[in-house]
């Protein structure tokens, strides 16, 4: 089963916020977050333990690429009646500075 992962982007730039619907998943135990190779990966997933149901059983991967200079701290994620939110902050730029 495929969960749709919700993003919004910058015009040219990388997802920075993302919603998951997913009802029935234990943030604690089933929902991995983790950053390499400048690319936030998002895996989750929902069992239903002794039975194989289609409906109560699935799984999400998805893997973002980051901005430049977006540090794994700066991410942030919440999981609240079954959607998990992410926000990847723009990252601080310096200004250029003229000659």
């Amino acid at each position: 089963m495929r969960t749709p992962l919700r993003g919004s982007r910058t015009p040219a730039g990388p997802v920075t916020d993302t919603s998951a619907d997913l009802p029935g998943v234990d943030p604690d135990k089933d929902v991995e977050l983790t950053v390499s190779h400048e690319m936030l990966h998002i895996e989750a997933g929902r069992r239903q333990e002794g039975r194989v149901e289609e409906l109560r059983c699935g799984s999400l991967f998805r893997s973002l690429p980051l901005p430049e200079g977006v540090m794994e701290a700066d991410i942030t994620a919440t999981y609240k009646a079954g959607v998990l939110e992410t926000h990847i902050p723009e990252p601080k730029r310096e200004p250029v500075k003229k000659a």
